[in-house]
């Protein structure tokens, strides 16, 4: 990608925390980037500093070193071209949404019609009155992320999007964030739901005990797997120990023992494997690479 489109930069960063007996190393020099027309996740097991990562780029939190910069120039603290949002932020409970919505409309000069695009969109007509104590979390999800909207960000920032969404309004948030990025967004969000960053992710950035353990595009984190699996048009009669069902008529089995295949049934299709993100992710995080570096 051109260089030329980048939008946020991420040198280096670093952010420790007090706690008991010490600190703890949150963020241990994490580096990336994100451009135009781009999402970007970060992935990683929990406590591997992907929302502490967020936090320092958005300002609410101050690195202790390293360097952010938005378009090359250095970044420190909040800017309304940029937008956070948290699945665990929370406003006072007796507020209503329409509340919320109208504060923060007024700080960004958000205009009415793009206020009921949003609620529309995330389906929250009607349902403006209630005290924020007094909605779902699904609920109070979809007001956090009319906010983070609002002021039409060039760069966002979503970590955990669609905890708590129904599928419906999930479905509805997955379409805004590919629009968002057709229309030259630069979006970086974290989640542990896989599916949804196979589905919109360019690239992915692998954190692990707050390090970056690998980033590149989707396909970097697949490789051919050394098995294969087949499919009978009728199951076989007997089943060698080296194959194993994968259901109905579908086995696997080691790429050396192809050739013996026909032995146990008509074959209707034979098709390689590859290496899921998800099996990455637990690979990775099970295997102890991502406790390099760790100190003591």
């Amino acid at each position: 990608m051109n260089l030329s489109s980048r939008k946020l930069e991420v040198r280096d960063l670093v952010k420790s925390y007090r706690a008991a007996g010490g600190r703890v190393q949150a963020v241990r020099g994490v580096s990336f980037s994100l451009h135009k027309g781009e999402i970007l996740a970060l992935i990683g097991p929990n406590g591997s500093g992907k929302t502490t990562t967020l936090q320092c780029i958005s300002g609410l939190t101050l690195p202790d070193k390293g360097q952010i910069l938005i378009d090359d120039n250095i970044h420190v603290g909040s800017s309304q071209r940029l937008s956070y949002l948290s699945g665990d932020s929370e406003f006072y409970w007796m507020f209503s949404g329409a509340t919320i919505i109208k504060n923060y409309a007024r700080l960004y000069g958000t205009t009415t019609q793009r206020i009921e695009l949003l609620v529309k969109k995330f389906r929250m007509e009607g349902r403006l009155n209630r005290k924020w104590h007094q909605y779902s979390s699904g609920e109070q999800m979809r007001i956090r992320l009319i906010r983070a909207l609002l002021n039409d960000p060039d760069i966002l920032l979503l970590d955990e999007p669609t905890s708590g969404l129904d599928p419906v309004v999930a479905e509805a948030l997955r379409e805004e964030l590919a629009a968002l990025r057709n229309n030259g967004k630069a979006i970086l969000l974290t989640s542990h739901q896989l599916q949804d960053i196979e589905r919109l992710a360019d690239r992915v950035c692998f954190l692990a005990n707050g390090q970056v353990i690998q980033t590149g595009p989707l396909t970097d984190f697949s490789k051919p797997l050394n098995k294969l699996h087949v499919t009978y048009l009728v199951g076989p009669n007997s089943i060698p120990t080296w194959m194993s069902l994968v259901e109905n008529t579908t086995f696997s089995l080691p790429l050396d023992n192809l050739a013996d295949v026909t032995k146990y049934g008509q074959v209707s299709s034979i098709h390689s494997c590859e290496e899921s993100l998800e099996n990455y992710f637990i690979r990775i995080s099970t295997s102890g690479e991502h406790l390099k570096g760790q100190q003591e």
